[in-house]
Order: structure tokens, then C-alpha cells, then sequence
């Protein structure tokens, strides 16, 4: 799995740390699909994707050498709660307004309901929603899965979702008991 982004909460805001391109994922759903406003911390010589982010709606980029005190202070962030995803049960928070999304990864077990489904089987507007995909033993991430794209066992899945969202993925994502 890439490295990936820190993200922080303050009132209103979001500050993501890093534009590597899990980063990028997750700010253009925050800021396009939830209407987010967020804040991106970056190193002046960053992966490349920095001029497509400032390019998006809602979001500011401050760009400081290392994160420090000092690049949160410029985010206006007074104390920022870091969240970093994990390579395996990966589950963190995202406070948006009086919700919460969960960004997770998920196994798609053999004989569950979404093996062999297209990925747009698993999309819930408002739930659920599939930011990428990462097929066994693939270096790659699909960071923008196609719709009919179907989903194979053993594939990982990484979504960006609500709690009760998330809770039927990984149900679906459990093979089915006869």
C-alpha cells in the first residue's frame, strides 16, 4: 500500500497532510461529492499532484518544508487530531460537520455478496462510496475504479463511507452463510 495522507479537524475544515495519491483521492470527494473545505499541507516538492488539487473547489494549499507546529499554525489549526490510515484494518475518522466518515479498507472474501459484483453494487449516495481498489498481489492501486469494473475475491477495496455504511459493506464483504 502507498504511504499515506494525514488528516486533521478543526471546525469546518479538514487539513490533509501529503498529495500522494490516496491524498488526492480523498480531497476530491471531500471537496467535490461533500462540499468540504479543506486545507492542504504540502512539501514544495511534492508527487506531482499538488497542481491538481489547488485546482479543486474548496481547497486551500499551504505549502511548508516539514510538518511542524508551524504548518498547522498556518492551517489555523489549534490542535489537530492526525489520522492515518493502516495498512491492514484500516479504519480511521473524518469529522464532517455533526458526521463522521470512516475511510477503510476491505478484503472481498470468496462466496460473499460482492464477489462478482461491479463496483457500482457497493456505491450507497450519501453511505457509502468506492475511492479505489487494489487488485491480489498488485503493486498498483486503482485509484478511480470504473463502475462496471467487477469485484474478484481476495480484492481490496477502499471506501469512504458513514458508519452504517460501512457496516453493510463488510457484511456484504463476508462470505455468505448457507
Amino acid at each position: 500500500m502507498p504511504p499515506v495522507p494525514l488528516v486533521a479537524a478543526r471546525r469546518g475544515q479538514l487539513v490533509v497532510c501529503g498529495e500522494d495519491a490516496l491524498a488526492c483521492r480523498v480531497i476530491e470527494e471531500l471537496s467535490t461529492r461533500y462540499g468540504q473545505s479543506v486545507t492542504v499541507l504540502l512539501q514544495p516538492e511534492g508527487q506531482g499532484y499538488g497542481p491538481r488539487i489547488a485546482a479543486l473547489p474548496r481547497v486551500r494549499v499551504i505549502e511548508r518544508a516539514e510538518l511542524s507546529t508551524d504548518a498547522f499554525s498556518a492551517a489555523r489549526v489549534q490542535s489537530a487530531l492526525a489520522l492515518a490510515l493502516l495498512e491492514h484494518q484500516v479504519l480511521r475518522t473524518i469529522p464532517v460537520g455533526r458526521h463522521v466518515l470512516l475511510i477503510a479498507g476491505i478484503r472481498v472474501a470468496a462466496g460473499s455478496d460482492l464477489a462478482g459484483r461491479p463496483v457500482e453494487d457497493v456505491h450507497q449516495t450519501g453511505q457509502v462510496r468506492v475511492i479505489a481498489l487494489q487488485r491480489p498481489g498488485a503493486d498498483t492501486v486503482d485509484w478511480a475504479p470504473g463502475k462496471q469494473r467487477l469485484l474478484e475475491p481476495q480484492d481490496r477495496i477502499y471506501v469512504l463511507a458513514t458508519r452504517a455504511g460501512l457496516s453493510r459493506v463488510l457484511a456484504r464483504s463476508q462470505p455468505v452463510q448457507a
